[in-house]
């Protein structure tokens, strides 16, 4: 499938004063943990909505992630390339988490490309605010080390 390394089109501008519907993020979090109101509101102030056209690439290998995204509706996957050939290693779809979890936190270049295979609709948190997530509401801590878990888990089976 081509695809074009296009920027992401945000729907939302992070700096407004409006916010978006996190009530499927908040939903999907908190089966894994209790969020409390200061979390859910941290996320309803900071969390931004992004949309990628099938096709466009959400994290192209050799850049910094920059951020986690939510699939609202969509499929996305991550793939490398040897050669000419593109390898898929991986694919995930609506109301699931999606990043470069290898290299989100060591901020080096990813090793894999992130990419819409259907046209897409995200709410995304961005790297810095994911940080202030984890140092002010440590059930962060507990929901992130569970998902990872649950996701690792179903990449074994």
């Amino acid at each position: 499938m081509p695809y074009t390394s296009d920027t992401k089109f945000k729907v939302h501008d992070t700096k407004s004063t409006d916010t978006i519907d996190v009530s499927a993020v908040l939903a999907m979090l908190s089966y894994f943990h209790p969020i409390t109101e200061g979390g859910k509101n941290f996320l309803r102030a900071h969390c931004f909505a992004c949309s990628f056209h099938k096709g466009r690439l959400l994290l192209k290998a050799g850049d910094i992630c920059d951020d986690i995204y939510f699939i609202k509706k969509g499929v996305v996957r991550g793939f490398i390339t040897e050669g000419a050939k593109d390898i898929t290693t991986w694919i995930t779809a609506d109301n699931e988490l999606v990043s470069s979890i290898s290299v989100l936190d060591s901020r080096e270049p990813a090793m894999e490309n992130m990419q819409a295979i259907e046209d897409c609709e995200m709410i995304a948190l961005s790297y810095a605010d994911l940080q202030s997530l984890y140092a002010q509401f440590p059930e962060f801590n507990i929901v992130t080390r569970k998902v990872l878990q649950k996701y690792y888990q179903d990449a074994e089976v």
